[in-house]
């Protein structure tokens, strides 16, 4: 298990890495909302917390697939599996800061059905990807968060 930490100029990273993924689509593998918000990350410590994940899936049913032969059961418990492994806690709502971490259900836009989705908190909302580049949504919709870095 490694403990990640921010580097000393993480904010300046963190808001290029936003700036160069504004237009950029959801690719499955490439820009979906776990390897965007894997990416932020990456940016933020220089970790990478996908570096297993990189080029195993290219869509929807290849992602499932790989989360459920490595976690079981989808998304959620992938996520809680990739906390543990590098340390990264749940906080509570009112603690998050910008960089952190949130995981929202919200209605995908292609499969017409809700969904969990991961985003990084940025200026008091939750930054995420989707079919057109990012955009963000209220911090009230997100179900639970996690501070990355010390």
């Amino acid at each position: 298990m490694t403990r990640i930490k921010r580097l000393p100029d993480w904010d300046k990273k963190l808001f290029a890495f936003l700036l160069e993924r504004s237009s950029h689509p959801f690719v499955y593998g490439q820009n979906d909302c776990c390897m965007f918000t894997c990416d932020g990350i990456l940016a933020e410590t220089g970790t990478d917390l996908a570096l297993d994940w990189r080029g195993l899936y290219n869509d929807f049913q290849s992602a499932r697939g790989l989360m459920r032969s490595r976690f079981k059961r989808g998304l959620l418990p992938a996520i809680i599996a990739k906390a543990r492994e590098f340390y990264i806690p749940e906080i509570p709502k009112e603690f998050v800061m910008r960089g952190d971490v949130a995981v929202v259900k919200h209605e995908d836009e292609h499969e017409g059905k809700m969904v969990l989705a991961l985003g990084l908190i940025n200026d008091g909302r939750i930054t995420m990807v989707n079919y057109k580049g990012i955009h963000s949504v209220p911090l009230e919709i997100g179900l639970r968060f996690w501070h990355i870095g010390f």
